[in-house]
C-alpha cells in the first residue's frame, strides 16, 4: 500500500463497523425488528465504507485541487502545519521551480493516523518530487520556531482541529500570522465545522479575503454530517 493511503483516525472505523457488526448480532439473537436491524447494520457499513473512501482517496483529490488552485509567487517559501505523512506537501511537486522551501512541521501523533512517525513522513517526501526543497521538523503549530514574516504560503490540513482546547487553536492560527509574510495566502483544510472559529479569528487578526467552501463528497468522514470545509485568506 502507498505509504499515504493510510487510513485518518482509525478509530473512526470501530465508530460505523461496531455497531454495523452489533446490529447484526442483535437481528439474529432476537426475533423482533428483525428487518430494522438488518437495515441499520447496511446504514453504519455505508457510513464506514464512506469513511474509508474519504481517507484513502477523497482526501488526496481534495489536497491536489486545493494545492492546484492556489497561486504560487515565484520563489515561494511555504509550511505546511501539521503536515502528518507530507500528502499536501507532495501535491506542489508539479510546481517546484516557484518554489524555494517547502517546510513541513508536525508532533506526529498516531492516534490521528495510522503509521504517522516523522520518519515515514521523511521517507515520504524524499521520494517526492520536492524532496530538493523541502525540511521536516518536529515542532508544535501554537509555537512555531519560525521567524516573522518569512512564508510566503501556509498551508494546513485537517489538523487543527486536533488541538485542543480552543484557546491552543487561535494560539495555532496566530503563530501562522505571525509567521506569513505581508500579502501571503493562508489555505487551512479542516473538519468538525470548525470554519465559523477560524473565520472569525482570521477576521479579529485583520485578514483579507476570507474565503469558505465546502469539499464535497469527497470530504464526507462518513456521512454529509462529517463534512471537510478548506479556508483561504490573505494577510494584510
Amino acid at each position: 500500500m502507498n505509504k499515504l493511503k493510510q487510513i485518518d483516525a482509525p478509530m473512526g472505523l470501530i465508530m460505523f463497523f461496531g455497531p454495523s457488526i452489533l446490529f447484526v448480532f442483535l437481528a439474529f439473537k432476537t426475533s423482533d425488528n428483525f428487518a430494522g436491524y438488518i437495515i441499520t447494520s447496511a446504514i453504519c457499513a455505508v457510513f464506514g465504507l464512506i469513511y474509508i473512501h474519504t481517507s484513502l482517496f477523497g482526501k488526496d483529490k481534495i489536497l491536489q485541487k486545493v494545492a492546484d488552485s492556489i497561486q504560487l509567487k515565484q520563489n515561494s517559501k511555504i509550511l505546511d502545519v501539521g503536515c502528518g505523512h507530507g500528502a499536501f506537501m507532495i501535491k506542489f511537486e508539479n510546481r517546484i521551480n516557484d518554489i524555494r522551501k517547502i517546510v513541513g512541521i508536525d508532533i506526529w501523533n498516531k492516534r490521528d493516523q495510522a503509521n504517522n512517525t516523522l520518519e515515514e513522513t521523511e521517507k515520504t517526501v524524499t521520494n517526492s518530487g520536492v524532496s530538493s526543497k523541502a525540511k521536516i521538523q518536529r515542532a508544535d503549530m501554537c509555537d512555531l520556531p519560525f521567524q516573522d514574516n518569512e512564508f510566503d504560503l501556509v498551508i494546513s490540513s485537517f489538523a487543527i482541529h486536533n488541538v485542543k482546547p480552543a484557546t491552543q487553536r487561535r494560539k495555532a492560527i496566530e503563530e501562522i500570522f505571525r509567521v506569513l509574510k505581508h500579502n501571503g495566502e493562508v489555505v487551512i483544510i479542516d473538519i468538525e465545522f470548525k470554519d465559523k472559529e477560524y473565520r472569525k479569528i482570521l477576521e479579529e487578526l485583520k485578514f483579507n479575503n476570507i474565503e469558505t467552501s465546502g469539499a464535497g463528497f469527497n470530504g464526507w468522514w462518513g456521512s454529509p454530517l462529517g463534512p471537510t470545509f478548506i479556508l483561504k485568506a490573505v494577510k494584510s
